[in-house]
């Protein structure tokens, strides 16, 4: 069984983390991460260590794109996944951080319409943190959430 650390380095660099909406009317989000890879035996590895589960992905063009597979995790599973790798995590850290402050509140409130409009604004605005955090293209700065910012003290800035 590969380390951890050799985990990391593989979601660091394959990786992705996301929040869906779901639900007919948008009501609700699910936490996910995910990783896509031809080679399905070391997804399979990623299962028997964290949990999830590993599907087919669709080929375009069977004659041009080999076929790759996609490992899937969610829930509590997610959660451990990410106290885990969030100090391993380089690119994705602050990705990782997101989703974990968003799956420890899922956890505690069960039931999206049951949750107050505090804790929904509060994923909402986590949800937009990982919007920002996930982006591409051009001038796309470093985002660093605000609960694993450095101390002013720490600062290159000084």
């Amino acid at each position: 069984m590969p380390s951890d650390d050799y985990f990391a380095g593989l979601f660091d660099g394959e990786g992705s983390f996301g929040i869906a909406k779901r639900g007919g009317r948008g009501e609700g989000f699910q936490a996910k991460a995910h990783i896509s890879l031809r080679e399905r035996y070391i997804l399979e590895l990623l299962v028997r260590r964290f949990g999830g589960f590993v599907s087919k992905n669709f080929r375009q063009d069977p004659k041009r794109h080999a076929q790759t597979w996609r490992w899937n995790i969610t829930g509590p599973s997610l959660l451990e996944f990410c106290r885990v790798m969030r100090d391993k995590l380089f690119v994705k850290r602050a990705a990782c951080q997101i989703i974990l402050e968003y799956q420890t509140i899922k956890t505690a409130n069960t039931g999206f319409r049951q949750m107050s409009t505090e804790t929904k604004r509060i994923l909402g605005e986590l949800y937009q943190d990982l919007r920002y955090v996930n982006r591409k293209g051009p001038g796309r700065e470093i985002f660093i959430p605000t609960s694993i910012r450095k101390t002013k003290g720490d600062d290159d800035e000084g």
